[in-house]
């Protein structure tokens, strides 16, 4: 009897130690580094001038960021909580435009 109940504990303490080293492991597994961003954004407030509009001032800032002019206006829009691609001359927006991250040399 007493050599059943000491099987049985073995038994138990190996399959618990199995279930954690399997969980360790697949936790190893899907653990992934936090992605660095290839481009950092930093924003800028513009004083909008006689002809501006968010097509020509994506065509200004847009070609330093990953979007293209279209997603770039989207994020503008989004932004400055416009509605629609109606800017005012004399009013400021906010911008973003980006760089690209450097490697460091290690």
């Amino acid at each position: 009897m007493r050599q059943k109940k000491l099987y049985l504990l073995l038994w138990t303490f190996i399959l618990i130690l199995g279930a954690s080293l399997i969980v360790t492991i697949k936790l190893n597994i899907f653990a992934k580094e936090p992605e660095t961003p290839d481009y950092i954004p930093y924003y800028k407030s513009v004083l909008l001038e006689e002809g501006d509009s968010l097509w020509s001032l994506a065509a200004e800032y847009s070609s330093s960021t990953p979007y293209t002019t279209a997603e770039y206006i989207s994020q503008l829009r989004s932004i400055n909580g416009l509605s629609d691609d109606t800017i005012h001359t004399g009013c400021y927006l906010t911008i973003v435009y980006y760089e690209k991250v450097q490697d460091n040399p290690d």
